[in-house]
């Protein structure tokens, strides 16, 4: 019969077919891994066992155990009374073996330790110019490395590196190291590759048994390892604490692990923590790397912590850790026909947790678990335990992709024929003590997310759900009434389900896709970034608006009442969803409320998902910022140059519609502004004015959705040249204006938002013109040529939307003329001028601002009309200069006006 090794014997393990785990893994207490086999089996399996191992015969310590002999097998043996320790220390070696029992087929260990006294083992093979490699050929126990300690204490340690091991025979192992006395037992490999061929072949195991209350532990450390296995049972790397306390540790860096075969049963990575007196956690740490798995019960990764035996409270943690490490099984159940159901059951993380303590599964960033097969699910998490705190914490902080028909993303806790089990406890709250957050994505077959009995669901703002059953989370499952004592009848518990989603932004549907939060008979809470909509014992929220970037989400309609009415999917037993009963809402639907995207997308459900008032305040910004750069189009004709400085003030009002919006977005503006500067004249007939201005003023944003205020402050430097400006025909001018602004930031609803954002704007104006003598007039035909540019600083507001622009940029073209009144300007009195422009935008005039991932933009009209009029009015070293000005765009309906008083002296 087949069976696996055991210390060099074979331990008689597959006595029946493996049921599936829905009927859970019945185990033997055989001295190599727990098996399949009945109570009845269980009990004949380990006396042949025991008969085996104990009665064979002692290893024989050969003229080679120093390596003596190069290419020769390694072979160290203490006796019971030796204290002496056993160390074997070689590097660059060449070892093969080959089949030493031609009727048996077994062959001989490659390099083989063994302590029956007190004292430690320690293995060091290393390659330095050379690679170590040990190749063995034949069954058990041709390994490749074997140490086993029989005696009272001492640790065993094992070192590898820049070594390469190949294992031909069934139930051999790369490494084997079994330690029955006190002390650990330790593996640490770098640089090796590890391939083994057999029945039952295991790449690596370290294996602690002792069974006294010293606390020893099972230790494997790789770096740059390549494990492959080929057989059926294959195992990549094993580590197993056995009968006493201690702990099975697990890191491995950088390794690919993999198990190729189609007909059995395979594990990658896996840490056994036996049920006993002694306490003791599962500590697997994988980082860089993969590990890849085919069979019919595939397991990527498994931590179990056994049950204990007898009446032992036994405590320790599951702990998972992955990062950067990518993890894909294959179910092959469905090809082979193995089991009955046809269930495949390769899990690509699972746990299985029997005695008191937590399980901790962390799928860290870079991560990724992939699985193929009917009910292969992603991760899954089992707790027997029966300890009040007993808790599941799951992170999914990398992708989950599961293809298997019925397969889950995520899977806790399991219903069977007796109601809700393998769950976590309660809490203080009624909540199960299973958490599943998820900040990567789940993409699955089957529910994105299955929990028994209920639980929490944290949603991270990376995270999403997709499921072709059309549930993105299932809590189901009900506890039944308890009636086993009369006087304590214990009620029934439905499952009570919480989930918290961070939107950062996004709406719903691209959370959870077209998917149902589905509560089999229990209630449900729904906290959207961090405010609760709905209790699961209260229903609705009253008023509660869940700020998030640049929408709210609201629990009301449109006509602002508040909806208690609910829906329930009362039958899905259709594989399509849009095949399912779904109840009319019902008023006082709480507890049995089912949710589903479009419960946020349309107000006429329960929520609404619409653009927040600071959405229109952010769509606005860039406009305002542009419009403002370009706000002196119509100008007064420039100041003669015997008036060498002036102050000017001038105000302006106006309004803003738009071609196009994402959030239906206008203004108003109003501001004033304070001008000083100084005209001077150069050589060869060029003028140059220059001028400090400071702006203050503010824009009333409104929208469908309310709008709230920009409060602006701003001081600017310009520069101008002209060439022929104050003589000649021609003249041609150009002007450079630079500015910072201050911005504070304010909602109809939330009040301040954000103070003293910072801005940058700049503009460049390019003009020329002909002066014409007509009459008593002076007529001037010209072109202007324009350009804004604007720059906002990244922030996040108080509602923690985060608020970003890119560099804003806008270009006009105007065609005019202006008309003045012919007066020297030597003389005293009064002149009149007017001007009437034509502006063209060029390009599409769209602006855009980005607040958590959404995108908003605004389209404003490209032509406009600009009129202007003014006096001017000289006695002396003074020139007072009025003026009122009006742009009118055509098409939108935008407009302003703007009024200037400068006063012009001589000093």
């Amino acid at each position: 019969m087949d069976g696996r090794t055991a210390n060099g014997p074979a331990c008689l393990s597959r006595l029946i077919p493996p049921p599936p785990p829905s009927q859970y893994l019945s185990t033997s207490r055989c001295l190599d891994e727990p098996v399949w086999v009945s109570c009845g089996q269980k009990a004949l399996a380990c006396l042949l066992v025991a008969a085996l191992v104990f009665g064979s015969p002692a290893i024989a310590q050969n003229s080679n155990c120093n390596n003596a002999t190069p290419g020769d097998p390694i072979h160290c043996e203490e006796g019971a009374s030796s204290t002496d320790p056993i160390t074997i220390d070689v590097d660059g070696i060449d070892i093969t073996t080959g089949v030493v029992n031609q009727i048996q087929n077994t062959g001989e260990p490659g390099v083989q330790a063994l302590h029956q006294g007190n004292g430690n083992i320690d293995i060091d093979i290393s390659g330095t110019t050379t690679t170590s490699t040990i190749t063995t050929t034949g069954d058990s126990p041709g390994d490749a490395i074997s140490a086993l300690h029989t005696g009272t204490t001492g640790a065993i340690t094992i070192t590898v590196e820049d070594t390469e091991i190949k294992t031909t025979g069934n139930n051999t192992k790369g490494i084997d190291a079994q330690n029955r006395a006190v002390g650990n037992v330790e593996a640490d490999l770098t640089d090796v590759t590890i391939n083994t061929h057999g029945r039952g072949a295991t790449g690596l195991e370290v294996k602690q048994q002792n069974a006294g209350t010293s606390i020893s532990h099972a230790i494997l450390t790789a770096d740059r390892v390549t494990v492959t296995t080929r057989g059926e049972i294959a195992r990549g790397l094993r580590a197993t604490r056995e009968v006493g306390p201690g702990d099975v540790r697990m890191t491995i860096s950088n390794s690919k692990i993999t198990t190729e075969h189609t007909g059995d049963d395979s594990y990658g990575i896996y840490g056994y923590k036996a049920g006993s007196e002694g306490d003791g956690s599962i500590d697997i740490d994988l980082t860089g790397g993969s590990t890849t798995t085919k069979g019919t019960l595939a397991f990527g990764v498994i931590a179990w912590h056994q049950e204990s035996q007898g009446d032992h409270d036994v405590t320790g943690d599951i702990t998972i850790d992955l990062l950067r490490h990518a993890v894909r099984t294959e179910g092959t159940g469905d090809a082979v026909g193995v089991r009955d159901d046809d269930a495949t059951y390769s899990y690509g993380i699972y746990a299985r947790h029997h005695n008191s303590g937590n399980i901790n599964i962390n799928l860290g960033e870079g991560s990724s678990v992939t699985t193929l097969g009917h009910n292969s699910h992603g991760i899954v998490a089992y707790h027997f335990g029966t300890a009040d705190t007993r808790a599941i914490d799951i992170t999914v902080g990398g992708p989950v992709t599961v293809s298997g028909t019925g397969a889950q993303g995520v899977r806790v806790g399991n219903v069977g024929s007796g109601g809700p089990e393998r769950m976590a406890a309660l809490d203080d709250e009624g909540y199960r003590r299973q958490t599943v957050r998820v900040d990567s994505s789940i993409s699955s077959k089957g529910p994105g997310i299955y929990l028994v009995n209920g639980g929490r669901v944290v949603i991270g703002p990376q995270g999403s759900i997709a499921s072709d059953s059309g549930i993105a989370i299932l809590a189901t499952g009900t506890v039944p009434e308890d009636r086993s004592d009369s006087n304590n009848i214990v009620a029934a518990i439905p499952p009570k389900l919480r989930v918290d989603m961070d939107l950062d932004g996004r709406q719903v549907s691209q959370v959870i896709g077209d998917n149902w939060i589905i509560n089999d008979g229990g209630g449900t809470t729904l906290v959207v970034n961090g405010v609760k909509l709905h209790d699961a014992t209260t229903g609705v929220v009253p008023g509660a608006s869940a700020p998030n970037g640049a929408f709210e989400v609201r629990a009301q309609a449109n006509d602002v009442r508040i909806r208690e009415e609910g829906v329930r999917v009362l039958d899905r037993t259709d594989p399509d969803p849009a095949n399912w009963v779904v109840s009319d809402p019902v008023a006082g639907v709480i507890a049995d409320r089912d949710f589903s995207a479009v419960d946020f997308g349309e107000a006429r459900l329960m929520f609404m998902e619409e653009y927040a008032p600071r959405s229109a305040l952010y769509e606005a910004l860039p406009d305002v910022l542009l419009r403002l750069q370009q706000r002196d189009a119509v100008r007064a004709p420039l100041s003669r140059p015997e008036r060498s400085q002036w102050v000017r003030v001038t105000g302006r009002t106006g309004s803003q519609d738009f071609k196009r919006s994402t959030v239906g977005v206008e203004y108003d503006t109003d501001y004033f502004e304070i001008e000083a500067g100084k005209h001077v004249l150069l050589d060869n007939g060029l003028d140059a004015w220059v001028a400090l201005y400071y702006l203050d003023g503010t824009a009333e944003v409104s929208s469908p959705m309310k709008g709230g205020d920009i409060d602006m402050q701003g001081l600017g430097l310009s520069l101008e040249l002209c060439r022929g400006c104050e003589s000649g025909d021609w003249y041609a001018s150009g002007r450079l204006a630079l500015a910072r602004y201050d911005l504070d930031l304010s909602s109809d609803e939330r009040g301040r938002l954000k103070s003293g954002v910072k801005a940058t704007a700049w503009g460049l104006r390019l003009e020329a013109g002909r002066r014409l003598q007509r009459w008593n007039m002076q007529l001037t035909p010209r072109i202007r040529l324009t350009h804004a540019n604007m720059s906002v600083d990244r922030f996040t507001d108080t509602a923690k939307a985060r608020v970003s622009y890119s560099d804003e940029g806008r270009s006009a073209v105007a065609l005019g003329v202006m008309a003045e009144s012919a007066s020297p300007a030597t003389e005293s009195g009064p002149s009149l001028w007017g001007s009437l422009d034509f502006e063209h935008r060029l390009g599409d005039g769209q602006t855009t601002a980005r607040v958590s991932g959404e995108r908003l933009t605004a389209r404003s009209e490209t032509d406009s009309l600009l009129l202007g009029v003014g006096g001017i009015w000289r006695r002396g070293d003074l020139e007072i200069h009025a003026s009122l000005s009006a742009r009118e765009e055509l098409g939108s309906g935008g407009e302003e006006y703007g009024a200037t008083f400068s006063l012009d002296l001589q000093f």
